[in-house]
């Protein structure tokens, strides 16, 4: 429960933007997006375990951090309407993912060449190695 001038001052403008305002990072942008190391990754909000390395599915060269699955009870999911600034109809909105303790938005869930895949940004995250 941080009021927006907390979590300015505990995050950069970019991961406010993202975290707090539900934008998407630019791809390529965040080390995370390339992390093949073992460890698991926490939310930058609050440092709550929401994913294993040994779930991260190598980069498809698109520009952002996937994982097969969350951490179980640690994402809470919402309907996105404006995906990428779009207007989409309920048939074409995606599924938003949410930090489960401080509501941070980390990203979607989109299918992906084929694969059902949390896209995170890798802003939204803390990798820890094992």
């Amino acid at each position: 429960n941080r009021s927006d001038s907390e979590w300015r001052a505990r995050l950069t403008e970019n991961e406010f933007t993202v975290l707090r305002k539900g934008g998407t990072e630019v791809p390529h942008s965040s080390l995370n997006a390339f992390q093949m190391d073992d460890g698991h990754y926490t939310c930058k909000g609050c440092d709550l375990v929401n994913f294993e390395s040994k779930w991260k599915v190598a980069q498809f060269d698109i520009g952002w951090a996937f994982f097969s699955q969350a951490r179980p009870t640690t994402i809470l999911t919402s309907v996105d309407n404006t995906f990428n600034g779009m207007n989409a109809q309920p048939d074409k909105a995606v599924i938003e993912c949410h930090c489960r303790r401080c509501a941070s938005h980390l990203g979607h869930i989109l299918t992906v060449k084929g694969k059902t895949l949390h896209c995170l940004n890798g802003i939204s995250l803390v990798f820890h190695a094992a």
